[in-house]
């Protein structure tokens, strides 16, 4: 790195991210925008977890730079840039192109319930440099887009229904490595990650149990938090068997939810009729 300037903010590095991120396909501005808009480190800053050059590569990223691609990011800015550009390049390959969940990966690793404000405050200041970078759009029925709302208010919340939906999608097309596979098998099984209704993991039975909502989504149910349209939706996935809310649960009322009717295990709750207002003679 002697020969390099050491100010980040130097042309130089965001045109070597650039000529780097177009060799290798990336989004239009991204790898500088890694440098210039998340990392904002010089080339002579060290983080406490080691992490070295412009790009911010930690030790076991080196490592597995190097025996993935044969690359030593530490001999050389060009080398620098090569690495970062590369595990880009697969973040983007497993999300489905989803920029933003790219960049994640980037700063908070794979796993995403290592993903908390700072990580989200990392993605939001690149992609927002980023003129291509789009965020990743709701779909799916209504309990998806209430649930990505629940816990997009959770600080450490599981990923929202969108992310959930492209990593769903990647494990479905095999493009998950072994390990992947079983951290992602092994957070659906413990309740981190819920799938989209109907959906199910590799070689289980169409038919599986109902699912526990998460609280934040139990609590604006039971809350009245949720619009009538949105109630009926999820009440309709209730009584197909899909989900359900939490048994008993007198060990996680909140003040907002106390003194409220709970529901049986059945889970839909009987709401009596808004009263109407009698006529004015």
């Amino acid at each position: 790195m002697s020969k390099a300037p050491i100010d980040y903010r130097d042309p130089y590095w965001s045109q070597l991210a650039d000529n780097t991120g177009r060799r290798l396909g990336l989004p239009d501005g991204l790898l500088a925008a890694i440098v210039t808009s998340g990392e904002r480190s010089n080339a002579n800053q060290v983080s406490k977890a080691g992490a070295k050059t412009p790009f911010q590569i930690i030790p076991s990223t080196r490592r597995r730079a190097i025996d993935k691609y044969g690359v030593d990011p530490y001999l050389s800015p060009e080398n620098a840039a090569e690495v970062a550009g590369r595990l880009l390049q697969d973040s983007l390959r497993r999300n489905n192109g989803d920029v933003a969940q790219a960049v994640s990966e980037y700063h908070g690793g794979t796993n995403r319930r290592n993903w908390g404000p700072l990580t989200r405050a990392y993605t939001e200041r690149v992609t927002s440099a980023v003129p291509s970078a789009q965020p990743a759009a709701r779909s799916g029925s209504t309990f998806d887009r209430v649930f990505g709302q629940m816990q997009e208010q959770a600080q450490q919340g599981p990923a929202d229904s969108a992310a959930i939906a492209n990593v769903l999608k990647a494990y479905q097309a095999g493009r998950m490595d072994p390990e992947e596979k079983s951290q992602f098998e092994g957070d659906v099984k413990s309740g981190a990650i819920m799938l989209p209704s109907g959906a199910t993991l590799t070689g289980e039975p169409e038919r599986q149990e109902p699912k526990l909502l998460p609280l934040s989504v139990t609590d604006a149910y039971v809350g009245g938090k949720m619009s009538p349209q949105e109630r009926a939706d999820l009440e309709a996935d209730m009584r197909a068997g899909l989900i359900k809310l939490p048994p008993n649960p007198a060990d996680q009322i909140t003040a907002e939810t106390a003194g409220r009717a709970w529901p049986t295990e059945q889970g839909v709750i009987e709401r009596q009729p808004e009263p109407t207002s009698p006529t004015l003679g």
